[in-house]
């Protein structure tokens, strides 16, 4: 069932104010690098790490996601290649769809294209993102299926890192792996989506948690 524009914003007060009691401030609210905020996030790990409930950081991540299922926040594309003018200047928004106890979908929007799909799923004490790509005719295009691995153990309850579970050394060096991360930012009411090619950032996209979709009517307000 839809969740009224007065209902999310409340049940949204509700996870930063949680969130925010187990992280620091970190890094810059446009364009934070993932170092920076594994360096913050460390500083927390002691109530960051073991999350809600002595939770396992991956555990604890995925709850905070599910916490948010059935609402929708607008984007925007802060680091893209020249090379691809998909994202910018685009307006996009993450959905957090459909959320049951193992898988998290989230469709990923792109000026109201609704063919990618972000999923987080809980696979033993790891947690595993992936992406879906649909072409026309439900088919799944070449490049679905790319994301990484957060074993157990790793990243906090706001912050998690997939290195390439489907990198090949003898294809791609070390120095071109592909690493996502995701992280939670309460203090700036933020949702950070990284891709970078072994140190060097490819893309960063940033949603807003702390306004309501409902009122987001055109990329201009963003």
């Amino acid at each position: 069932m839809k969740k009224s524009a007065s209902t999310r914003r409340s049940t949204l007060l509700g996870v930063l104010v949680g969130l925010a009691a187990s992280t620091v401030t970190v890094g810059c609210a446009e364009s934070p690098s993932p170092d920076a905020a594994t360096s913050a996030t460390a500083a927390t790990a002691a109530t960051s790490e073991a999350g809600a409930g002595g939770a396992s950081p991956q555990q604890a991540f995925f709850d905070h996601m599910a916490s948010l299922c059935g609402q929708e926040f607008p984007g925007r594309a802060v680091i893209a290649p020249e090379s691809d003018p998909t994202f910018r200047p685009a307006f996009l928004g993450m959905r957090i769809e459909r959320c049951e106890d193992s898988e998290i979908r989230i469709p990923f929007l792109v000026d109201g294209d609704e063919s990618r799909t972000w999923i987080l799923t809980l696979d033993g004490d790891d947690l595993v993102f992936t992406h879906e790509h649909m072409l026309e005719g439900d088919t799944l295009s070449s490049n679905s299926g790319w994301g990484g691995r957060a074993v157990a153990g790793s990243g906090t309850a706001l912050f998690q890192h997939f290195p390439d579970h489907r990198w090949d050394p003898e294809q791609v060096p070390e120095s071109r792996r592909s690493h996502w991360r995701m992280r939670l930012d309460p203090d700036h009411g933020q949702f950070v989506y990284y891709l970078d090619r072994g140190i060097e950032p490819a893309y960063r996209l940033v949603f807003h948690l702390g306004q309501d979709p409902a009122l987001q009517a055109s990329p201009s307000g963003l």
